[in-house]
């Protein structure tokens, strides 16, 4: 039994010894963790969290504002930040220069503020920058030098502001763009080099604005472009040309104008039109052929052309649409809101139920 107890009480010793050890283990990690958390602040190499912001990092830091109490942008961020989303604020401006120390900075979220403007060097310079969200503020004019330095931006959004022109200096610059929202804003006009440059824009949204008309080389620049919104404008028609050079174009929204005529052959040049929708505008006959030529629309098993709420004018000059429409019923959304305007009995009735000889009635 005494032989067991000195052995007890020798293990119990070791034991404790141990757990002394981790204890000045622990405390030593601590302290190294401290040092290397704090040392770069306390020696002015990096930056602290900015006030009323949460900083995160995993290794790099992304840098989240989005209390109401925060009025003014802040004007330094820690290093690496890779991400900056300062929204939902009052803030109506921005240090200039505040990024130019921020060489990693890939993403910058600024929407739902009131920003009215952006300083000309804001952007100056970020290379790594690839998206910038600016939706929902109260910007009227761009700087023609603000892009210069982002050659990396592949997504831009600046949607719901008060811009009314945009020219060539502003966005065709940006060669590696695919994304560009400019939906929502005062746009009256657009140049017809002002997306020359962007060669590998995907999708370009200019829907409610308030656009009349449209140059015939505004896409010229694009042949990857796949999705083009120009919904809720106050266009009447496009030009005969206008997609010739968007072959891989796949959906197309035209609703919400005041289309009254579409030339023959528009669709000629996109070999997969997968979308199409021409609802809410004041169609009242589409040239014989017109969806015959849009490839793709016909092949889809999915529903992919919307004409409703047009006043269809249903005689013989409609017959080449009423074919199409009673063949491909299925590919058609909001059926029964397609409807004849006129003449005389066929007022109210949908299209695709009419029948052939009631077109072509005497």
């Amino acid at each position: 039994m005494g032989q067991q107890l000195k052995q007890d009480l020798l293990t119990l010793t070791q034991s404790k010894n141990t757990a002394k050890g981790i204890h000045r283990l622990n405390s030593g990690m601590s302290l190294i963790v401290a040092i290397v958390i704090f040392l770069p602040y306390a020696l002015g190499l990096t930056n602290p969290c900015p006030l009323l912001c949460n900083c995160t990092s995993s290794p790099n830091i992304s840098v989240v504002c989005t209390l109401k109490e925060l009025d003014s942008f802040p004007c330094s961020f820690p290093l690496p930040t890779i991400s900056i989303s300062v929204e939902f604020t009052n803030i109506t401006s921005l240090c200039n220069g505040s990024l130019s120390e921020l060489p990693s900075l890939q993403e910058l979220h600024l929407s739902n503020n009131a920003l009215e403007s952006l300083p000309t060097n804001f952007l100056i310079p970020l290379n790594s920058l690839h998206t910038l969200d600016l939706t929902n503020n109260l910007i009227k004019s761009i700087s023609p030098t603000l892009f210069l330095d982002v050659p990396a931006l592949r997504l831009l959004v600046l949607r719901g502001n008060l811009l009314t022109n945009l020219w060539i200096s502003k966005i065709a610059i940006l060669e590696n763009l695919n994304w560009l929202d400019l939906s929502h804003n005062h746009l009256k006009e657009v140049d017809s080099m002002s997306f020359s440059s962007l060669y590998k824009l995907e999708t370009l949204d200019l829907s409610y604005n308030q656009l009349h008309q449209l140059p015939s080389s505004l896409l010229k620049g694009l042949p990857l472009l796949q999705r083009l919104n120009l919904e809720g404008n106050n266009l009447s028609s496009l030009p005969p040309d206008f997609f010739a050079a968007t072959p891989f174009l796949k959906h197309v929204f035209l609703a919400q104008n005041s289309l009254h005529f579409l030339p023959e052959g528009l669709l000629l040049p996109v070999m997969s039109l997968k979308t199409l929708d021409l609802s809410e505008n004041i169609l009242k006959s589409l040239p014989s052929g017109f969806l015959q030529d849009g490839k793709g629309l016909e092949e889809s098993m999915e529903q992919t052309l919307d004409l409703s709420n047009n006043p269809w004018h249903c005689d013989c000059n409609l017959l080449s649409l009423h074919h199409w429409v009673t063949e491909h019923k299925n590919n058609l959304y909001s059926i029964d809101n397609t409807q004849c305007a006129g003449p005389g009995a066929l007022k109210n009735c949908t299209l695709h139920q009419v029948k052939v000889l009631e077109l072509c009635q005497k």
